[in-house]
């Protein structure tokens, strides 16, 4: 894990995408169901209640997380093709930003 220099709720994202891919069991989810699943986490700063109203959206999301060289690109789950996250993508951020699951 290597020191961040940036908003520790960059940090606080990275950790919440982690758990929804685990919770969720899948290597690839679309944006929309991401920002959904982030939305749903209780007391977030990017869940709205304490960002002003401002919820995330996949457009926010994407901006945060191009500091971590994650970029979003379509992808297809079953007959569905949109733009979303592979789990692949966020491996080298996960590791050198976050500690290991427990």
């Amino acid at each position: 894990m290597v020191s961040w220099s940036g908003s520790p709720d960059s940090l606080g994202l990275l950790a919440a995408i982690r758990l929804i891919f685990a919770q969720h069991g899948v290597q690839r989810l679309f944006s929309s169901a991401l920002v959904d699943a982030l939305r749903l986490l209780p007391e977030r700063p990017w869940s709205g209640a304490n960002n002003g109203d401002k919820h995330i959206t996949a457009a926010r999301l994407a901006r945060r997380l191009s500091a971590f060289n994650v970029h979003s690109q379509t992808i297809r789950i079953g007959q569905l093709r949109a733009k979303g996250y592979d789990l692949a993508d966020f491996a080298l951020a996960f590791a050198r930003f976050l500690l290991a699951p427990q």
